[in-house]
């Protein structure tokens, strides 16, 4: 039987991605699991094993060619399935396959859905969103298989008209200048930016945060917590704990607009911004709720960890519902995040200074660090952005001891 490779997705907001390389040529024998191909998006560059073990019968996206998550972009011929009497086609993802229908079990490369719709609704959706009518979409050129429009498509030519409006003020290189193309993931991250800032209303509330109970604690404790857990002790676990408490007694800001509708999620899937050379991506702490203080530390250390080598799996990028920042790492004193959409609102972290504050009416010297709270303000109002950053804020500075 033939089992098709999907493209898997790598984040809830993406809804393509980009193959960069083929490990294996048509005709090559594969194992399950083994490297196949690597993709890139704005969250991540990663290699995508293969689903099962067999030869790979063919290759129907080429190197740098982008499509839409769910398609076909291989079939791998299982040539010991029927000997082991296994036909469940180990399928994994999501998303089925947009390509391939399937029949029976013993379905062959020639069994194909009907023509599909012109538009997807995710096509049609962010079209509507963005203000581009039907009659502009029917004079795209797609770039997805068969010349389909994609959301990308919509998404660049949504920018390039807003870019239209402002050409005048376009540069024009001159002779001595140096021009350097983007990166692939540096583009993506870009038009993806661009887009959030269209689709929400983005409003930044600041606070400061005294934080020396904290740094407190752990300098009392980062050896002895670092020899116990095998991880450091850094500020990160206590903002996250923090933050997943604000998030249940402010459940608006762990949800997304779906048209006039908010989506309140149960769940607290809390992104983990990471800087790397090429970029940033984000993976996620899943079920964050779910775990204590030092559940947050390991998660969030693991997953750092993975990030650099790289490692991250699609797993640990897709589904954040709220992000945390960490500008202050760099020493930015403060900063304004953009929100990851669909997320309705990010963290920010800025520079832990020593400065002087009012304390009992005396001057005393403490930690400092800024809080920045970015949040759509289409949905939440400026007074509950404030009540939830000094929830955050409250919780940080009356911080006694983690829960475990």
């Amino acid at each position: 039987m033939t089992t098709p490779v999907v493209m898997p997705q790598m984040g809830e907001s993406l809804s393509e991605g980009t193959i960069t390389k083929w490990y294996k040529k048509s005709g090559e024998r594969i194992e399950r699991d083994e490297p196949l191909f690597e993709i890139t998006t704005d969250k991540v560059d990663t290699e995508v094993p293969a689903p099962v073990s067999g030869v790979l019968e063919r290759i129907l996206v080429a190197d740098g060619e982008t499509v839409e998550v769910g398609t076909v972009v291989a079939l791998i011929a299982e040539a010991e399935a029927k000997a082991s009497g296994d036909t469940s086609g180990h399928f994994r993802g999501s998303h089925e396959p947009k390509t391939f229908q399937r029949k029976t079990p013993a379905r062959t490369t020639s069994e194909r859905i009907e023509s599909p719709p012109k538009f997807s609704p995710a096509v049609r959706s962010l079209a509507s969103e963005l203000g581009v009518s039907l009659r502009e979409l029917d004079r795209l050129r797609g770039g997805g298989r068969s010349g389909r429009v994609t959301k990308r498509d919509v998404e660049r030519y949504a920018a390039s008209r807003a870019e239209a409006g402002a050409s005048r003020y376009a540069y024009q290189p001159e002779a001595e200048d140096e021009l350097v193309p983007m990166s692939e993931i540096r583009r993506q991250i870009a038009e993806h930016m661009v887009l959030s800032q269209q689709i929400s209303a983005q409003v930044t509330s600041f606070s400061e945060c005294d934080i020396h109970r904290i740094a407190r604690y752990r300098d009392e404790h980062a050896a002895a917590f670092e020899q116990a857990e095998g991880v450091p002790l850094t500020f990160l676990p206590f903002v996250a704990e923090a933050t997943v408490r604000a998030l249940k007694a402010f459940p608006i800001f762990n949800a997304s607009v779906v048209g006039d509708q908010i989506a309140l999620k149960k769940r607290i899937h809390l992104g983990i911004a990471i800087t790397l050379d090429e970029g940033v991506i984000v993976p996620v702490v899943h079920n964050a709720e779910e775990q204590s203080f030092i559940g947050l530390a390991h998660s969030i250390h693991r997953l750092s960890e993975k990030a650099r080598r790289p490692g991250l799996a699609p797993t640990d990028v897709r589904g954040a519902t709220f992000t945390i920042s960490s500008p202050g790492m760099f020493g930015g004193l403060m900063g304004t995040p953009m929100i990851a959409q669909p997320q309705v609102a990010i963290l920010g972290l800025g520079a832990v200074q020593k400065k002087p504050v009012v304390v009992d009416d005396a001057i005393a010297i403490r930690p400092i660090m800024v809080l920045a709270l970015t949040f759509d303000h289409r949905i939440i109002d400026g007074s509950t952005g404030f009540r939830f950053l000094e929830h955050v804020r409250t919780l940080l500075e009356n911080f006694e001891h983690p829960e475990r």
